[in-house]
């Protein structure tokens, strides 16, 4: 199955959508279901990483089991905003702004459920620290740095990603990188490989802007 005309794959019931934002960021966003509680998810922080690539299943599950889903491309990923000046791209801190700022811009109603996967559970618990009454309840899905400062582990249920350096804008290196991390095979896809190798050189530049900005 070809990729839609904005390189993304169509999954049923998942829409495409955007909105601009307080500060003059354009949000992409994915979302699922039109009625229930609002649930917003945020997506992992390897290159390629987005919103449909990372929740393209959970979404219309939860959309099914009367859950309204949002899940955006936060800065740096999927269909960012690529602009000069509106790119947000200082680490954590423009990652809890943007965050903050797509809750209000598409309305969602307070508190929400939010979950997190890997980076997307680091920013999620940021943003609950800086916002606790907004968040009702929250997940958080193979988080290193916090399962290990909780004695957990390393949270990383398969282990830890393989070491074979940046990302180097070729679908090889896309592909090994997901076939080590997706525990089910048949869900690595060649337009999964395309969709995520396209958006990894998309938004090359934003993210190692965002980069520079997080914790060594």
């Amino acid at each position: 199955m070809a990729l839609t005309e904005e390189g993304l794959i169509h999954v049923p019931g998942v829409l495409s959508r955007y909105v601009r934002l307080q500060s003059g960021t354009v949000a992409h966003y994915s979302t699922a279901g039109e009625t229930g509680r609002s649930v917003v998810l945020l997506h992992g922080g390897i290159a390629g990483s987005s919103g449909m690539a990372g929740w393209r299943f959970t979404m219309p599950f939860l959309a099914e089991h009367g859950y309204r889903v949002y899940a955006p491309d936060r800065p740096g990923f999927g269909l960012c905003d690529l602009r000069p000046g509106f790119m947000m791209e200082k680490g954590v801190r423009d990652q809890v702004r943007f965050l903050r700022e797509f809750v209000e811009a598409v309305g969602i109603e307070e508190p929400f459920l939010l979950a997190g996967n890997s980076q997307g559970a680091q920013m999620g618990a940021s943003y609950a620290v800086e916002y606790p009454d907004t968040v009702d309840r929250m997940i958080l899905i193979a988080s290193p740095a916090f399962h290990a400062r909780m004695g957990l582990g390393n949270g990383m249920g398969r282990g830890t990603m393989p070491r074979q350096g940046p990302f180097d804008g070729t679908p090889t290196w896309m592909r090994k990188q997901m076939e080590a991390l997706i525990l089910r095979q048949e869900a690595v896809t060649d337009d999964l490989i395309e969709m995520r190798t396209r958006a990894g050189i998309r938004d090359e530049a934003v993210l190692a802007a965002c980069e520079e900005w997080c914790p060594k």
